[in-house]
């Protein structure tokens, strides 16, 4: 009973055998054309040419990215054309003065030019006076303050900026 039983083992264990050998050639037939395939495709990609219109439009791209990039340098460092210049127009909004209008509004290199009307003379240095309630404003310096009328006797006033050795009229000294 027992060599029988070894018998019917040993069999049982051949057609294992013999069953992995058949699975193991099958794998192996489709690793060897998975490989073929590989080289095939490895060698169609090295044979492939490099599009000249695709490379054309990459150096545009980087040129062109090159350049947004100093242009974003430049315009940090002019932070008051970018930030003060609103600040500065909300300012002058903010004064509520019936007897003062602006007809001109002028912001170059951080100096403030001003032109407008009025219904008096003493109204302009009154609403100067107000500008030291606005960090944005206080820090305006003005070289000259204009009055004057006008053929229809219309009130007119100029202030313009001033340059840092110039007279201060308005702004933080007041």
């Amino acid at each position: 009973m027992v060599g029988i039983i070894a018998l019917a083992w040993g069999f049982w264990q051949q057609q294992q055998t013999g069953s992995a050998v058949v699975k193991a050639a099958a794998q192996r037939k489709l690793v060897n054309s998975q490989e073929q395939q590989l080289a095939q495709l490895k060698a169609a990609i090295e044979q492939r040419a490099v599009d000249p219109k695709l490379q054309q439009q990459l150096s545009l791209a980087e040129q062109e990215l090159k350049l947004k990039r100093l242009l974003e340098q430049r315009l940090q460092g002019q932070s008051y054309a970018n930030n003060g210049f609103s600040s500065s127009l909300s300012a002058l909004a903010s004064i509520q003065d019936q007897q003062i209008w602006l007809t001109q509004i002028s912001i170059q290199r951080g100096k403030m030019a001003l032109a407008g009307q009025s219904t008096s003379s003493d109204a302009v240095p009154k609403w100067l006076k107000q500008f030291k309630h606005y960090p944005d404003l206080s820090q305006q310096q003005f070289a000259g303050l204009k009055i004057y009328r006008d053929e229809q006797q219309q009130l007119h006033f100029s202030l313009s900026g001033s340059n840092h050795d110039e007279r201060m009229l308005g702004g933080a000294s007041e």
